[in-house]
């Protein structure tokens, strides 16, 4: 046995089913998580959402797990010392900022807590209705207009 057929993309070679599929795999997840960033992007401008800098880190935390994947890949299809260099650096800045990441997400865990549910939103408004409609009863007010949306 040589020390070629150690390193881990020696496994798949000379099967190229096993290679394609987790090929398929890395790249199909990898595209997917440089996807899902822009979505959380498109939100996190919105202006008045909490925590605002956790969804930045969330974030980073799925760039950082999608480029994991691609270099999966390139070192495997490769074997170039430094695609694996590479794997190592990105797994290391994972790590770092999935522990950060983790840790805001218990030390704000009493502010999500706080917000109210949908149902409790959604019962704050019914509540409210009736109110509006019993004080606009109670002074002879005419109904609102419907505002059409």
């Amino acid at each position: 046995m040589n020390w070629l057929s150690t390193l881990p993309h020696c496994v798949v070679y000379g099967k190229p089913l096993m290679a394609g599929l987790l090929v398929f795999g890395n790249i199909g997840t990898w595209i997917a998580y440089m996807a899902i960033p822009v979505a959380i992007e498109i939100v996190r401008r919105r202006r008045g959402i909490p925590f605002n800098y956790l969804a930045g880190m969330f974030a980073a935390f799925i760039l950082l797990c999608g480029l994991g994947h691609f270099l999966d890949s390139w070192a495997m299809l490769s074997g170039s010392p430094l695609a694996y260099w590479l794997e190592g650096f990105n797994s290391a800045a994972t790590a770092l900022v999935s522990l950060v990441t983790a840790f805001y997400c218990f030390h704000l865990m009493p502010g999500f807590l706080s917000y109210p549910t949908a149902h409790e939103w959604k019962l704050m408004k019914v509540r409210l209705k009736i109110y509006e409609d019993r004080e606009r009863n109670r002074h002879g007010l005419p109904e609102p207009e419907k505002q059409h949306a």
